[in-house]
């Protein structure tokens, strides 16, 4: 008798969280909003900048050039600790992102 009920309870709380669910998409849809018309999304956060296609980078082609033109950064910008390996990867990412 129990298990009844809790099956046929279940059962109706069940198709009205199905129906509530397509109405709201339905109305949704309807109404022209989308999550991607909203104006005040930012695509970055604040204070970070877009990767830049560099063409100088894209042109190393070898292991050899790359590691000259990371020596040379590291000596001409005095990296040290963890601005060494953030600036390799800006290097790595304006190549790849530009080819």
């Amino acid at each position: 008798m129990i298990i009844n009920f809790l099956y046929k309870f279940t059962l109706t709380i069940g198709i009205v969280f199905l129906l509530l669910s397509a109405y709201l998409n339905i109305s949704k849809m309807v109404s022209g909003d989308s999550i991607s018309s909203y104006q005040n999304v930012l695509t970055l956060p604040k204070g970070h900048h877009a990767e830049i296609y560099d063409e100088e980078i894209a042109k190393i082609d070898n292991l050899n050039d790359l590691k000259k033109l990371v020596d040379y950064e590291i000596k001409e910008n005095n990296f040290e600790g963890i601005d060494i390996p953030i600036y390799i990867d800006e290097i790595v990412r304006k190549n790849i992102f530009g080819n």
